[in-house]
């Protein structure tokens, strides 16, 4: 009747096929799913998440949605949720989302490494990686360090309106173009090999090789 008792966060669906409410543990606490993905682990709060799907037997594969807009891929941790009245593990978990909306499908979260141009025509800011995922957030760090044929050159984080690979290079695909505030533009690889990043996630040290682009 799409009624939906009080107190539920979300609708939670097992590999067995059982489906049920999930709430709070009676106290007004939000439940928390560990999940860990290829740049870390994090905690998430399931108040901040519209759609998960867990791989199979606790591979990664899975997928989550946040709020915010990121879509990352993800393999569940351990741990317990309360479902209906009982208590099951989440490793049971196939798939959970919020009162009201679809559930999730694999096609609609799963997602290839992204173009260039459909990044650069994206509405949305944050980091694209390889693989597909796509995290909300900004530049961790005062300063991104880029380096180029004549040495180092240190370019504001702050400053920095996009940060893209640059497929056209000669070096195994590791330079980046970088355009800043005003329409500057800066090339050259990153030093140490990774891209500083914060999100609802985290603090993460990115290896250049799976970023492929990052829109303020």
């Amino acid at each position: 009747d799409g009624e939906f008792p009080d107190g539920v966060i979300g609708v939670v669906e097992l590999h067995s096929g059982d489906v049920g409410f999930l709430s709070g543990d009676g106290e007004g606490v939000v439940p928390v799913v560990p999940v860990v993905t290829p740049w870390g682990r994090a905690d998430v709060a399931l108040n901040q998440v519209k759609g998960l799907i867990s791989g199979a037997d606790g591979f990664l594969g899975g997928w989550l949605l946040l709020e915010d807009g990121s879509r990352v891929e993800v393999f569940v941790g351990e741990g317990m949720l309360f479902v209906g009245e009982r208590e099951v593990e989440l490793s049971q978990l196939r798939r959970f989302w919020k009162p009201g909306e679809e559930a999730p499908q694999v096609d609609d979260l799963w997602a290839d490494t992204p173009e260039i141009d459909d990044i650069e025509a994206a509405e949305t800011s944050g980091v694209w990686l390889a693989g597909g995922s796509q995290v909300v957030g900004n530049l961790g760090g005062e300063v991104v360090t880029l380096v180029g044929a004549t040495g180092k050159t240190d370019v504001e984080a702050s400053k920095i309106v996009s940060l893209v690979r640059d497929l056209g290079s000669d070096d195994g695909g590791d330079r980046f173009v970088v355009e800043v505030e005003g329409g500057g533009v800066f090339k050259g690889r990153l030093a140490g090999g990774v891209l500083e990043f914060s999100s609802f996630l985290g603090y993460w040290r990115l290896p250049a090789h799976d970023v492929v682009a990052y829109i303020k």
